[in-house]
């Protein structure tokens, strides 16, 4: 069961998980009838998400879908002119790429992304009546990350600094370090299809859904007896 069933158990709260699949902070800020659910919570849980997926002055992402690349800038194309971008559908795939021509010059788009992440988030932090609790999964190095081309582990591109810039504008930041499924030996207690067995081992288990859920619980006001 995912953390925000288990946190239900623990505390007696209903909680309605507006995980989205693939989705990115955009997701959110162009739902406004999402949004509005999140907004009206006693107590919201913002978690954290890379910054690889976010329109930018470089490229654009999919409304929904923000993990899918949909078309370089010129600002871009002018930065790259040696790179094929017709071929590219993901957005890891695009830094990946980008990377592998020219470090310094993808520097200068990963840093457009941090400040664009930061700028999004404090947007979203900033819309809810009460703050909500950050919650930081910081995936281990020993799985997820791909130091050969600088990205670091998940979520991605997001570091210490991005978090603090966020100042008060969370009620509280719980940050937990987690290691997928694949590497903790737990994908026999998970349930999948033989075609999603790449997906789930870069997943968490049940062992770290449960470590998550009691550090969240603990920061929920007592639930209705």
């Amino acid at each position: 069961m995912p953390y925000p069933t288990l946190v239900e158990e623990i505390t007696g709260h209903s909680c309605v998980n507006l995980g989205c699949a693939n989705g990115g902070i955009d997701t959110y800020l162009q739902d406004p009838d999402l949004m509005n659910i999140a907004r009206q919570a006693e107590r919201a849980v913002v978690q954290v998400m890379g910054a690889q997926n976010l329109s930018n002055r470089y490229f654009r992402v999919h409304p929904r879908r923000n993990d899918r690349f949909v078309e370089p800038t010129i600002l871009l194309i002018k930065a790259f002119p040696e790179a094929d971008f017709s071929e590219i559908n993901f957005n890891k795939h695009l830094l990946q790429t980008l990377y592998r021509i020219s470090p310094r010059r993808c520097n200068l788009v990963v840093e457009e992304l941090k400040l664009t992440w930061v700028d999004r988030m404090r947007e979203m932090l900033r819309g809810f009546k009460r703050r909500p609790v950050l919650l930081w999964l910081r995936y281990d190095n020993t799985r997820g990350a791909d130091e050969s081309v600088g990205l670091g582990p998940n979520p991605l591109l997001v570091d210490r600094k991005m978090i603090q810039k966020l100042g008060d504008d969370a009620a509280e930041l719980v940050e937990i370090a987690v290691k997928p499924a694949g590497a903790t030996g737990e994908m026999d207690r998970m349930s999948f299809g033989a075609l999603e067995t790449p997906a789930a081992a870069h997943l968490i288990g049940p062992r770290f859904h449960g470590r998550i859920a009691t550090r969240l619980s603990a920061v929920f006001p007592p639930g209705p007896e």
